[in-house]
């Protein structure tokens, strides 16, 4: 029986057969320093975005950040190697820095004092359950 990908890849822990070709692959402690970075990222910019969501709207910069974040998917689907992988974590944790205070507080100015808990409430429920298709959508492929 001939085997799914070549030879020459069998053996390498830092690559994994896909669909468009070959995709980088992290070793546990690197995911560890990598997520550690991503949480420096995020809280060295939330004051920033909060200013700036002062400044300028909160939908101004909310939209900033959602085009921020269609590149970093973009660019996590064309990553090559474990360095560009990392670079990219690293940018959305300035996204996530960003953009995602400023939407909670979207959530405070539009929410009717009464209905707060709720919003917030249905806000998180929105989150996780997109994270939660998304998880299934890649482990189902």
């Amino acid at each position: 029986m001939k085997p799914p990908f070549p030879a020459k890849d069998q053996g390498d822990p830092t690559t994994r057969p896909g669909a468009g070709g070959h995709h980088p692959r992290l070793a546990s402690d690197t995911v560890t320093a990598t997520c550690q970075l991503f949480w420096y990222a995020k809280a060295s910019v939330s004051v920033l975005g909060g200013l700036q969501s002062d400044r300028v709207g909160r939908r101004t910069v909310i939209g900033m950040g959602w085009i921020v974040y269609a590149l970093v998917y973009g660019g996590f689907a064309v990553a090559t190697s474990p360095t560009t992988l990392i670079v990219w974590f690293l940018v959305y944790g300035f996204y996530y820095g960003f953009a995602k205070g400023t939407e909670k507080a979207l959530i405070a100015n539009l929410a009717p004092a009464s209905l707060r808990g709720t919003a917030f409430g249905v806000y998180n429920a929105c989150f996780v359950s997109n994270i939660t298709v998304h998880a299934m959508k890649t482990n189902l492929k």
